[in-house]
């Protein structure tokens, strides 16, 4: 993006997803969405149980609640 003449987030906004730790230290701290990876791993051993308990198992939606992170590589729209 810099290397194109572009800057965060005055030209383009980018946004992350995990919300690793990382995130706050990128130049500027990164946008992101924030998810719990304990929820995650229930809902996959959850997923992962009827499976195996219902051979006939059609699928099923599990979903998982995200957080919305602003940090300073997100700006107003351009308009």
């Amino acid at each position: 993006i810099h290397r194109h003449g572009l800057r965060i987030p005055e030209d383009i906004s980018i946004v992350g997803f995990d919300d690793i730790g990382f995130c706050q230290l990128t130049q500027p701290p990164l946008t992101t969405v924030q998810l719990s990876r304990e929820i995650i791993a229930e809902k996959v051993y959850e997923a992962l149980t009827t499976t195996i308990c219902d051979q006939a198992h059609n699928g099923r939606q599990y979903p998982i609640e995200t957080h919305l992170i602003v940090r300073h590589s997100t700006g107003r729209a351009a308009g």
